[in-house]
């Protein structure tokens, strides 16, 4: 955790501790937000200033040809939601999901070679993309590293501890995935 002007904190890592050993299991509950679109678009751009201080940097060297290519994807559009989603749209058209691909060649942007060249890549390159365009664009961002919610546990309510709805999912490393994390 760090924490945040007001009393607040930022979550940055959960970890368990001791570590899991293979075969081992715990458990999480968790609540995930679910706002509407509207309330995306309509969050605005009054951004807490420990949001803009961690959120908004940018490499010294950041490169023009991703920023330019960034203010084209945005071009006209007004809201954080709506940039996010158009450069969301872009990156899935424009770039094939591998899970594997060759390192980028000596002297070349990594970023620049991934979106521009090979076109090719899986979550830790479109997540790290996807921050730094938004950022170029004046929109608070980072990227998250964990899990996807795994695979449904058929059968493993038991009573009184998943109850409402709540479901239960199995989670294995190969889940492992990365994505970009927009501050409304």
């Amino acid at each position: 955790l760090v924490n945040l002007p007001e009393g607040e904190q930022d979550i940055l890592a959960l970890e368990t501790f001791p570590f899991l050993e293979p075969g081992e299991a715990y458990r999480v509950r968790s609540a995930i937000a679910n706002p509407s679109i509207e309330d995306l678009l309509t969050a605005g751009e009054d951004y807490p200033d420990w949001v803009k201080a961690r959120y908004l940097q940018l490499p010294e060297n950041f490169s023009d040809r991703i920023r330019g290519f960034t203010s084209q994807i945005t071009f006209g559009l007004n809201t954080p939601y709506e940039k996010a989603q158009a450069i969301t749209t872009v990156l899935r058209a424009q770039v094939d999901y591998q899970t594997s691909i060759p390192p980028a060649p000596e002297g070349a942007d990594p970023l620049e070679w991934f979106l521009f060249e090979i076109k090719q890549g899986y979550c830790n390159y479109y997540a790290s993309v996807e921050v730094l365009m938004l950022r170029s664009v004046g929109v608070p961002a980072r990227m998250a590293v964990g899990f996807a919610q795994g695979e449904l546990v058929e059968g493993a309510q038991r009573p009184g501890e998943l109850e409402n709805g709540i479901q239960e999912y199995s989670i294995s490393r190969k889940q492992t995935h990365a994505w970009p994390e927009v501050y409304f």
